[in-house]
């Protein structure tokens, strides 16, 4: 059996918070200097991006 789409759109909210919490790594690792700030602004730019889809996507569960 399948699951709901309100409970696939839980799933697709925890995806997102698994993605700041990526974020935050990324910000420490920009502050220590283990990537430069343009590495970081390209994978903040894909997160963004990975968030407009996700929210289209519940967003079309509704």
């Amino acid at each position: 059996m399948g699951q709901s789409n309100a409970e696939f759109s839980r799933f697709l909210t925890y995806s997102v918070r698994s993605g700041l919490e990526a974020v935050s790594c990324l910000h420490m690792a920009r502050n220590r200097k283990y990537i430069s700030n343009e590495q970081f602004m390209y994978f903040y730019t894909e997160y963004k991006q990975f968030c407009k889809k996700i929210n289209s996507l519940k967003n079309s569960l509704k």
